[in-house]
């Protein structure tokens, strides 16, 4: 058990912390607070919950613990079973670790424990061209030491701790994902890349969220390309439905979408949609707006129909299917005969249309023909009242010199 309590130090808090080691030795432990003590009492009682929380005993030398390198724990391994197995087999055993396993693990270790010593170079140096020189060979040896681990968490925390307050933590870490991802790529590791890569698109929407971009930056339609290049059928066999992180990166990739379709991104949307529709937990969602795209001839790469598409949706009272598959009859799209009636009585039933009022309510995304011509399916039927500064008479108008003939038992 850890217990801890503060002290002053040099006008300064420091959390003190006291603990048995496994031979019931007593240790104590100062850890910083960086908070001076003027006006800081609290804060520095919360720094001194959260550093006991987090707060290790260290394990004595020998003992297994989770902070061991995992060649290590192997090497300790071996000397338990080699009296329970065959000769040979311990020796293959003990050749695999370490010829294979132990190099990689301490390579790590040694980029880990290299950018420490320069963390520790930079503080004490003076000359300010000496401390970046440093700064930058801690950063590239951390950045080495996640790539061959991309797991690490020690080792991005410690990237998260030491950047520079002007670098973008966000930014740094999506790049090294990429990266790795990249690294994956060439090793012939789909999956693995697949992974890397969404993480990183993760990293640059919290980046450009916090910097207040209103558009998504290259990085991100980069992504999306390196995505939809390995996105296949045997990729998202390997991928978990039901993997809560997954159903949460594939929403995200659904608003990702839509920000690249309302910015005239048409193919990064489109390649977002398709990457989408390979996945069960947004595979109608994807289709219904591949739908919407490949009616109004903005898809190149889609080979489904638009009645293909569609009929992925299985809840036709959604109103954005109703409304989508309402235009078809109007448009006479895609073996859709035009059909007035049938539209009005597709849109009739419709439960809940608040989505579908308010995409085809922004002329500048869906044009000021189909905004017209949606926002009369809405005024001929009886079952919804809607909000609209312009009248029926005028919206008619409208249609009919755009070309449009709407039957007269309807108005």
């Amino acid at each position: 058990m850890v217990s801890g309590t503060l002290a002053l130090k040099n006008g300064y808090y420091y959390a003190v912390l006291s603990y048995q080691d496994a031979a019931g030795k007593r240790h104590q432990k100062w850890v910083s607070t960086g908070l001076p003590q003027k006006g800081n009492k609290r804060r520095a009682e919360q720094e001194l919950i959260r550093i006991r929380s987090e707060f290790e005993i260290p394990p004595a030398a020998g003992e297994l613990n989770s902070n061991m390198l995992f060649a290590d724990y192997l090497d300790q391994w071996l000397e338990v079973v080699r009296a329970r197995i065959k000769p040979a087999t311990f020796g293959s055993y003990q050749g695999m670790v370490k010829s294979t396993i132990g190099p990689y693990d301490k390579h790590k270790e040694a980029f880990r424990n290299r950018s420490t010593t320069y963390w520790n170079l930079m503080k004490k140096e003076k000359e300010q061209t000496k401390k970046n020189e440093y700064y930058q060979l801690m950063i590239d040896d951390l950045k080495k030491a996640l790539e061959l681990d991309p797991d690490d968490k020690m080792v991005r925390q410690l990237l998260v701790q030491r950047l520079s307050s002007n670098v973008n933590v966000d930014a740094m870490l999506a790049n090294i994902d990429e990266r790795i991802g990249d690294l994956e790529l060439e090793e012939k590791h789909p999956y693995e890349s697949f992974k890397q890569y969404s993480e990183a698109i993760g990293y640059h929407l919290e980046a450009e969220s916090a910097e207040g971009n209103e558009s998504y930056s290259p990085d991100i339609k980069r992504l999306i390309e390196k995505i939809y290049k390995i996105a296949d059928e045997k990729l998202f066999s390997q991928i978990d439905n039901d993997d809560e992180q997954m159903i949460t990166f594939f929403n995200t990739f659904h608003r990702v979408a839509i920000k690249f379709y309302s910015a005239e991104d048409k193919g990064s949307a489109e390649k977002s949609f398709l990457i989408m529709y390979q996945f069960s937990g947004t595979r109608k969602c994807a289709a219904l707006n591949l739908a919407y795209m490949k009616r109004r001839h903005e898809t190149e790469l889609t080979t489904q129909s638009v009645k293909e598409l569609l009929a992925e949706c299985t809840d036709l009272t959604d109103g954005l299917w109703c409304v989508n598959t309402a235009l078809c009859y109007i448009y006479g799209v895609d073996g859709y005969e035009i059909d007035w009636n049938e539209a009005l009585s597709v849109l009739n039933s419709a439960e809940d249309t608040q989505d579908a009022i308010l995409w085809w309510s922004d002329i500048e995304t869906v044009g000021r023909e189909e905004n017209n011509l949606v926002m009369i399916l809405f005024h001929l039927s009886d079952k919804f009242n809607i909000e609209d500064e312009i009248e029926i008479e005028e919206r008619i108008n409208r249609a009919a010199a755009d070309g449009f003939n709407i039957p007269p038992n309807l108005i």
